[in-house]
């Protein structure tokens, strides 16, 4: 009568996405995925099996000759899932470090987070209220406080006050690009790993066939909710596994990423090149072996400079790119 036009809404339509919305949110991917059991862990069997064979000695039977733990190893290579997975089938609780945040108004922010972190591991002796006195637990060490890259005697007064105590610690370093962030060579160097009869074990890279295997475990779940997730393509698989270049977590990032791609069931009309350009956006950076390393120290670039000829390369550079620590990487150019 007021000559408003009137439409009636869809309902149904509205109702539908509300619906698919809400079950999007109820579903996290990567809870879904997190293997649940030693099978479904993409390591390889030795390294599980020495994890579990230091948490059994040390944990449950308390013998306490090795007090510490260093698992180290590349991004993605599963450290923290196969503690926690092997944790949980023992019936070992876990007690993980987390960085807190400084206030702006506090001063000497390193001294207070220092006193912090050494607090809280002689303090993670003991066991929660509600908790039984034979419980079994760890302390866990993956984030580690930022005053430690500047200032490492900070962190072995800390590791000497710890060796003290008799409880086990564990710490989980991942490799990184520079010297000075590179948690691995300034905290635990081979006079630091010796002196407290830390168990050094170091986790390689994902292998193809392992790799393969959790990426099929994944499909298979997000199978199961194909209303929320899109079914990928098997050549978008094949780029993840030859992008994520062993790094699990970044091939699993990759395979959520590109089923909520609303464009996923149209790639089969897109080009091969197009779909390896959007994957190697996302890729991780090369790191050398020790081959490859090698290579680049034994046969190097060179250039001429009148009469005589130049290294073309940056050192500094170079020994970043390396996986390996120093010294053992001086032992094998020796034996080459």
């Amino acid at each position: 009568k007021l000559g408003i036009k009137y439409e009636k809404p869809n309902i149904n339509k509205e109702q539908s996405s509300n619906t698919e919305i809400k079950m999007r949110n109820s579903f996290n991917f990567y809870d879904e995925i997190a293997p649940k059991t030693i099978e479904d862990l993409a390591v390889h069997s030795k390294k599980i099996e020495d994890v579990q064979k230091w948490l059994i000695l040390n944990v449950l039977n308390q013998e306490m000759k090795n007090k510490f733990l260093l698992l180290s190893g590349p991004s993605g290579s599963a450290k923290t899932t196969t503690l926690k997975v092997l944790c949980k089938k023992l019936s070992i609780s876990v007690l993980e470090w987390v960085n807190p945040t400084d206030k702006v108004d506090e001063p000497f922010k390193r001294t207070s987070q220092m006193k912090r972190f050494m607090e809280f591991l002689i303090d993670s002796k003991w066991n929660p209220l509600f908790e039984s006195e034979n419980s079994k637990k760890i302390t866990f060490v993956k984030d580690f406080p930022n005053a430690v890259i500047y200032h490492p005697e900070e962190f072995f007064n800390v590791l000497n006050e710890c060796y003290k105590l008799k409880y086990p610690i564990v710490f989980i370093c991942t490799g990184a690009n520079g010297n000075a962030t590179n948690l691995l060579r300034t905290l635990f160097n081979e006079d630091i790993v010796n002196k407290f009869n830390i168990v050094h074990i170091s986790f390689n890279a994902c292998a193809p066939s392992l790799m393969k295997k959790a990426m099929k475990r994944a499909q298979f779940i997000l199978q199961e909710n194909v209303y929320l997730y899109r079914e990928p393509l098997p050549s978008t698989i094949d780029v993840i596994l030859s992008t994520a270049m062993g790094d699990i977590r970044n091939a699993l990032n990759q395979l959520c990423l590109k089923c909520l791609d609303a464009d996923a069931k149209d790639v089969k009309n897109k080009r091969k090149s197009q779909s390896e350009t959007s994957f190697r956006n996302v890729s991780k950076d090369e790191k050398l072996g020790l081959f490859h390393g090698l290579g680049r120290i034994l046969n190097p670039k060179r250039k001429q400079l009148g009469n005589s000829w130049r290294l073309n390369c940056d050192i500094e550079k170079l020994v970043d790119e390396f996986l390996t620590q120093p010294t053992l990487f001086i032992t094998f150019l020796f034996e080459n």
